[in-house]
């Protein structure tokens, strides 16, 4: 495992931010791979402060990182004289460790524009490859999401040998007591509200993404929740009920559509994470959206983040119900699944 060998240890506490270094700095080569620890914290929340409003969930997430270092592996980039995070990023296995899942790549503002990420994620990358080629382990994909217009990290892995496989619907919102009223008047008239929906029970669940409406809804593979992908395929029961014990999801149907939300504390605000899967039906998916905004309400969430099939992309954009995404969500077009086969499926 050459990457491996490479990772110091992080025992050394890091510098205040106001240590001296050179105006020109260490080069990109020069900063220390290593685990990240608890002197980091200081560090992951300056970049947190300065990343998507300020609601990056790094500060959260890096808690669980260090916590489990048997599913988690995260490393950073720290400079070589103060030892302070310059770059971090993790590499997570979910789907009983089939998945390597790489997340959190983020460079402090104070490094930015150094190639800094791009060494890292290289890092993190060889790490998997090495861990792929040990016949002891179940290591055999790498995956992430990003957003479709985030081209940086999309040219990052392209050179890591991954490739788009999906793509959804992605829209962020403020929750705010009109929302569900521009919900409802975007709907088709006589089409149906919440009131039709109810949280399904784990049979009923789960029937959605083993059955022919899974088929239909592009959820008999895999799901996704809160920038995630995980596998269905032989394991839809162990992956549903993963996430309502470990996270409290909640899953609604009764309409022939479904869809599964959970909430997210993140450093300043508490974010309702949902994924909607309604085939082509907007009035369907629009129903769905407002039943998890109540919830979110319920749960003392702030912020609605919102993925849906990509069917849904065309009728709920420009060209069907542009209102409801100009109007009432805004964010990128499409989120997009990137990836990387390790080793043949056997």
């Amino acid at each position: 495992m050459a990457a491996a060998a490479q990772v110091s240890n992080a025992s050394e506490v890091a510098t205040s931010p106001k240590a001296a270094v050179a105006a020109d700095g260490p080069s990109t080569a020069d900063f220390v791979l290593r685990p990240v620890a608890p002197c980091d914290r200081e560090a992951c929340a300056e970049i947190a402060a300065v990343t998507y409003g300020g609601r990056d969930y790094l500060v959260t997430a890096i808690e669980t990182w260090m916590a489990d270092t048997a599913k988690n592996t995260a490393l950073c980039l720290a400079h070589p004289e103060t030892n302070r995070l310059a770059a971090i990023e993790n590499l997570t296995r979910i789907d009983d460790g089939e998945t390597g899942w790489v997340e959190g790549l983020r460079t402090h503002p104070d490094w930015r524009g150094r190639g800094l990420a791009s060494r890292l994620h290289k890092e993190l990358v060889a790490v998997a490859v090495a861990e792929s080629e040990d016949p002891a382990k179940p290591l055999r994909r790498l995956r992430y999401t990003t957003r479709a217009d985030n081209l940086v990290s999309l040219r990052l892995a392209e050179a890591a040998g991954m490739s788009v496989v999906d793509s959804w619907g992605f829209a962020f919102q403020p929750l705010d007591e009109r929302l569900c009223d521009k919900l409802d008047s975007a709907r088709s008239p006589g089409s149906g509200g919440p009131e039709l929906l109810h949280e399904l029970t784990m049979e009923e669940a789960v029937a959605h993404c083993e059955g022919p409406t899974g088929d239909r809804l592009s959820t008999s593979k895999f799901v996704t929740i809160d920038w995630k992908v995980l596998q269905t395929v032989g394991r839809a029961r162990r992956v549903l009920q993963g996430l309502r014990d470990s996270h409290g999801t909640v899953f609604a149907g009764g309409d022939g559509a479904f869809s599964l939300g959970q909430k997210r504390p993140d450093a300043t605000t508490t974010s309702w994470f949902v994924t909607v899967y309604a085939a082509e039906d907007a009035d369907a998916a629009l129903r769905h959206i407002a039943w998890h905004v109540a919830r979110a309400a319920e749960n003392g969430a702030t912020a609605v983040v919102l993925f849906y099939n990509e069917a849904l992309i065309r009728e709920l954009g420009p060209e069907g119900r542009g209102v409801f995404v100009a109007d009432v969500f805004s964010g990128a077009p499409k989120a997009v699944m990137v990836e990387r086969e390790l080793r043949a499926t056997e």
